[in-house]
């Protein structure tokens, strides 16, 4: 078992994006609502960043722990309210998504139909990439030294960091005939766009063995 100070660079990186994520999430959930209003649709959005905020707080306190090589039981109070929290944020997410599919069905209510349908799919991607992760990371937490665990739990961080960036990038490119959004709004959403990709790709790193 490794103490905190002896973890590694990758490990000790993953974690402080973790709790940049954390609070870039507030952010972005308070920015939206003051710079967009308080529409239902924006206000499920600023309430699933906020829950997700709440979720990135438990995976902080479950990954120090794995990478100090401390494993969790089943029933762990912080591994159930992580389980729970990411069953939630994938509902969520799912709920959202079914919004916009059936946006893109109703004849002349989006105005760009080929780039949301892109970005549909990148999205359904992305949630089940996030999925994977999830579980695959729930299952490691039990028990940190299983290797094929932890194989599989990188290969999902590395599906998940893919699948999150290029979700961001269809998000933050402009689309001819679409609005764009206040700049500090799409500042906000960039900035958890790139740490959205940073974690898992440090947190992939940091469960490499040596």
């Amino acid at each position: 078992m490794k103490p905190p100070s002896t973890l590694t660079r990758s490990a000790r990186s993953a974690v402080l994006v973790t709790e940049l994520l954390m609070a870039a999430l507030v952010l972005y959930a308070v920015s939206e609502l003051v710079l967009r209003g308080a529409g239902s649709l924006i206000v499920f959005s600023a309430v699933v960043s906020v829950v997700t905020a709440a979720l990135l707080w438990h995976q902080r306190h479950l990954l120090r722990g794995l990478f100090a090589g401390r494993a969790v039981s089943a029933d762990d109070g912080w591994l159930r309210r992580y389980r729970l929290l990411y069953a939630v944020v994938i509902v969520a997410g799912l709920l959202l998504w079914g919004v916009y599919l059936l946006a893109l069905l109703v004849p002349g209510a989006v105005g760009t139909p080929q780039a949301l349908l892109l970005i549909l799919i990148a999205w359904g991607a992305s949630l089940y990439a996030t999925y994977g992760t999830a579980v695959a990371l729930a299952r490691l937490f039990t028990a940190p030294e299983d290797a094929a665990l932890r194989a599989s739990a990188r290969e999902w961080l590395g599906r998940n960091a893919l699948a999150s960036g290029v979700f961001a990038v269809m998000n933050l490119v402009p689309v001819q005939g679409t609005e764009r959004g206040p700049l500090v709004l799409t500042a906000a959403y960039a900035l958890v766009a790139v740490l959205d990709v940073a974690w898992p790709l440090l947190t992939r790193a940091a469960l490499r063995r040596p």
